[in-house]
């Protein structure tokens, strides 16, 4: 797959699609601070880059318990006897292909692969665990734990990535100001705060007056 350069505003527009998908384009234009235009065509090559795979409904299990019942979750580990490559491949595939099934995690160390599986009730676990946990899947141990109550459910969280801009002596700003965050200026034209990463691309960057980090705390480089 061909990589991607992602920035601030497409980590934001990413935040904001995983909270709610069914955003219109003026409504996730002006969460994350960009004009319609730009947000239509950034969503769109995330979508064209794979960053997105597909939009889903998030149902509310307690209100669909008194129509379909609450069903059963579980958290499966479960262990191999052989755990050559090969048969990793093979169980993985077996188990994929199950829509009882909902997430399947290969883990180290302890067992070989965590599952998350919903299913009807007891009668229906039983079933699928004589489907695919049998000793002719290679199948060793399986340890299950069924939930209770689900006290959390959230999107990926994306880390913060470190803001650095850089001087022309290739000094971070935590270096040479003491301002982290205050507007650059880049050439005498104004930049948002926090507006760059380090680049060896970036040079002649300046402090604006907006920074009052002593002078003689900045390197010998900084041309504030």
């Amino acid at each position: 797959m061909e990589s991607i350069d992602i920035d601030e505003t497409d980590l934001r527009l990413l935040d904001a699609l995983q909270t709610d998908a069914a955003l219109s384009n003026l409504a996730l234009a002006a969460q994350v601070h960009v004009s319609p235009p730009t947000c239509l065509r950034r969503v769109k090559r995330l979508w064209e880059a794979g960053l997105i795979e597909r939009q889903v409904a998030i149902l509310n299990a307690d209100r669909l318990a008194p129509v379909l019942g609450h069903g059963l979750s579980a958290v499966v580990e479960i262990s191999l006897d052989r755990q050559g490559a090969e048969m990793l491949d093979a169980f993985e595939q077996r188990i994929s292909v199950d829509e009882a099934v909902q997430q399947c995690y290969r883990v180290s160390p302890g067992p070989d692969f965590v599952l998350i599986v919903h299913v009807a009730d007891m009668p229906a676990y039983q079933a699928l665990a004589q489907r695919l946990f049998t000793s002719d899947a290679n199948v060793r141990n399986v340890k299950a734990f069924f939930s209770v109550k689900r006290a959390k459910f959230a999107k990926t969280a994306f880390s913060q990535r470190e803001k650095v801009i850089v001087c022309s002596a290739n000094h971070s700003i935590q270096k040479s100001c003491g301002r982290f965050g205050a507007p650059w200026s880049r050439a005498g034209r104004p930049l948002p705060g926090l507006s760059a990463f380090a680049s060896p691309a970036l040079t002649s960057w300046r402090c604006s007056p907006a920074c009052r980090a002593p002078r003689s705390g900045r390197p010998a480089g900084c041309s504030w």
